[in-house]
């Protein structure tokens, strides 16, 4: 079931260094977030046999930093979308498969999860309204 969210995965990123593209709330409890994620580990341990891909923990990058999905999502975030392909039904093979094919520096790797009920997602206006706050001062 390719088409069920056309609108989030054709959202093209203007500018690669934004991490965050676009939020969608579903209603009061549910939110939508699509990350354009940069060539490298992601610091994310999925939940094992459960599906759609479902976090169960952050881990450090392999120079000890944190991962930058660490402070966007959540644990209990379902992967539920990679580029345009539903990925509701992915085993982790084919994640990391999917992972490995678009690792090159030019590829496009847009993810789509599904946050928790009762986790809103990061509102991408109100950063950029204070970074132009701070930059006025």
């Amino acid at each position: 079931n390719k088409g069920m969210y056309p609108r989030l995965l054709s959202h093209e990123a203007t500018n690669l260094s934004e991490i965050v593209l676009e939020t969608v709330t579903l209603d009061s409890e549910q939110s939508i977030l699509q990350i354009q994620l940069q060539p490298g580990p992601l610091g994310i341990d999925f939940v094992p046999g459960r599906l759609p891909l479902t976090i169960m923990k952050f881990t450090p990058l392999p120079d000890g930093s944190k991962g930058a999905l660490e402070d966007i999502l959540a644990v209990g975030s379902e992967l539920i979308g990679f580029n345009q392909y539903d990925t509701k039904t992915w085993k982790l093979q084919e994640f990391k498969r999917f992972l490995y094919l678009t690792g090159g520096i030019n590829e496009e790797r847009i993810l789509t999860f599904k946050l928790p009920n009762g986790i809103s997602a990061p509102s991408i206006s109100d950063e950029s309204e204070r970074e132009e706050e701070q930059e006025q001062e």
